[in-house]
């Protein structure tokens, strides 16, 4: 049985070293803020939804016997231990500008806006109350005017936590 397992092993490596094998990658730094000319906008929207159900035990020692520990609970209220919620819930628009924002120098220009509106820590003021409808997660344009070079101003990265308690 060992023969037989070990022969196996080895054709399975012999056949994989003489197929063919090619490797693709995708330079996401200059993919993104990348319309064709012929696009105009590209509405989009995604989400995430998740089911929590957490079955750890309550505090056995310590000034908080009998209470859950608190990462066990779910974000961004932190008082449920059992919930349907979105994770995530973005909708967003990219493409070139048209109509009266459109000119020679606009023409090679591509913005790229999101936003968040699932009820998480970027609606939420940091353990607090619903502060806004829609949380900013991205806004960039790129600039195409020079070959070969692309230049994306814009917020990049979701505000976290660090941002929401400076407010």
């Amino acid at each position: 049985m060992i023969f037989i397992q070990g022969i196996r092993s080895t054709l399975t490596l012999i056949l994989l070293l003489l197929l063919p094998v090619s490797a693709d990658a995708v330079n996401w730094l200059m993919l993104q803020g990348t319309e064709p000319e012929g696009v105009t906008h590209r509405p989009f929207l995604f989400a995430q939804p998740s089911y929590t159900h957490d079955l750890s035990d309550e505090i056995a020692l310590g000034p908080n016997v009998g209470k859950r520990a608190t990462p066990t609970k779910i974000a961004p209220w932190f008082d449920d231990d059992s919930a349907f919620h979105f994770r995530r819930a973005r909708a967003g628009v990219r493409g070139n500008f048209t109509g009266s924002l459109q000119n020679d120098f606009t023409r090679k220009m591509n913005y790229f806006v999101l936003a968040e509106f699932a009820p998480d820590l970027l609606t939420y003021e940091f353990l607090g109350t619903r502060e806004r409808l829609l949380g900013p997660d991205h806004f960039s344009i790129t600039f195409n005017h020079i070959k070969g070079v692309r230049l994306r101003l814009g917020l990049f990265k979701t505000p976290g936590l660090e941002k929401l308690i400076r407010e």
